[in-house]
């Protein structure tokens, strides 16, 4: 969403309102919400991933599902193919499987761009 975005017009960006919906859900997450003893996603996690949509476009959350991890922090999932981001307090890693090959990287410093541009690139 542009910082100029108002909340109505996040009504005609449908895949970003559904992705600001889903952070607002996963931040009421308690502690052992799985059943198994996940723990509660985050506060630093979730403000993570609010900074990433809050410079993101509606097309980029058209391909990306939101979901909890069981150990605090947030997995971005492609709907397309074997691809996936991590975030976490203050890195984030990814995996991508797709035709281009295999890519990934690990502990990289949380940086709001930079985790667009990996979500841009790998879908």
């Amino acid at each position: 969403m542009k910082p100029n975005t108002s909340p109505i017009d996040m009504a005609t960006e449908p895949n970003l309102s559904k992705a600001f919906a889903r952070l607002d859900h996963l931040s009421g997450l308690k502690k052992d919400w799985d059943g198994y003893g996940a723990e509660k996603i985050s506060y630093y996690v979730l403000e993570n991933l609010r900074e990433v949509l809050l410079i993101s476009d509606n097309a980029d959350w058209e391909k990306w599902m939101i979901s909890p991890a069981p150990n605090g922090t947030l997995s971005l999932q492609s709907k397309q193919n074997m691809s996936a981001i991590s975030i976490g307090d203050k890195e984030f890693s990814f995996y991508s499987c797709t035709d281009k090959g295999e890519e990934g990287d690990s502990h990289l410093p949380f940086k709001p761009s930079a985790v667009l541009n990996i979500m841009r690139r790998i879908v």
